[in-house]
């Protein structure tokens, strides 16, 4: 459903009454999910159960850029806090209330989940949806949810999640590693499927710490290289009869925090004239 065409209401509709429901069938065969309200920042806390712990601070500035021209395209999914009805926990889309407080957004579009059970699923079907989420942060919250609501064998995982076997298996093989193995691989930022079944065959986890740092020592050789080979010309200062000229069109393009770096060279540039 395109948000524009959708029915919103304000928080302040919210209460004391809660909103009428409007039934409306979600990418979850088996789930209902109400109509789209905008709801206060205040109101909004991060979930309990997360699962994505790496918040990027150049992709969140970003997306605080498209926000602020676009708003916010996709809704976030809340469930509403049980002990105090005028909080909610945001399911999916703590990215995007990230983004919207760096924009200066007072409301955000959300859909409200009543079925804290079903949020649990929702959330963890959507995190493995997610292409950028790290598998480790996916095998944590398999692991909690697994064991919060009993379910056993790969069988009834992959038919839950609606995933390949191969996958909840590696995911599982991930979460048998140790909290300091997983930690650091984490902090390295270690993601490759190589990768993994190499520490995984590694039998210590002292050589599995020597493996990551390894892994860390290549990622950032090969992004040094892309980076010299990716470089691109923003700004152009020419000088002629007729004076000074400065094309500066491709800076238009940049993220701001790309350009307060360019801001920063070219402070240092004029320092030296």
């Amino acid at each position: 459903m395109n948000i524009n065409d959708a029915k919103i209401r304000s928080s302040v509709d919210l209460m004391p009454r809660k909103p009428m429901l409007a039934k409306r069938t979600s990418a979850f065969n088996d789930f209902n999910r109400t109509e789209i309200v905008y709801l206060s920042i205040e109101q909004l806390v991060p979930y309990k159960n997360q699962a994505r712990k790496i918040f990027n601070d150049q992709e969140l500035e970003s997306l605080a850029s498209t926000i602020k021209e676009h708003g916010i395209r996709q809704p976030l999914t809340v469930l509403s806090i049980q002990a105090d009805h005028a909080l909610y926990e945001v399911i999916s889309g703590e990215r995007r209330l990230r983004a919207a407080k760096i924009a200066g957004l007072s409301k955000v579009p959300c859909i409200i989940l009543h079925d804290s059970e079903k949020a649990e699923e929702i959330a963890l079907i959507e995190n493995i949806q997610r292409q950028d989420l790290h598998p480790i942060e996916l095998s944590r919250a398999l692991k909690k949810i697994c064991e919060a609501r009993g379910w056993g064998g790969q069988s009834e995982l992959t038919t839950k999640l609606g995933v390949s076997r191969s996958t909840v298996s590696e995911l599982l093989k991930l979460g048998d590693l140790s909290e300091p193995i997983q930690d650091k691989i984490l902090e390295k930022n270690v993601r490759g499927r190589e990768q993994f079944r190499k520490l995984l065959s590694l039998r210590s986890d002292e050589l599995r710490l020597a493996e990551i740092e390894k892994f860390s020592q290549e990622t950032r050789s090969k992004a040094s290289k892309s980076s010299l080979m990716g470089a691109r010309s923003l700004l152009r200062v020419a000088i002629g009869p007729d004076g000074i000229k400065i094309q500066k069109g491709k800076l238009t393009i940049l993220s701001q925090s790309e350009k307060e770096i360019v801001k920063s060279a070219l402070m240092e540039v004029i320092g030296c004239l």
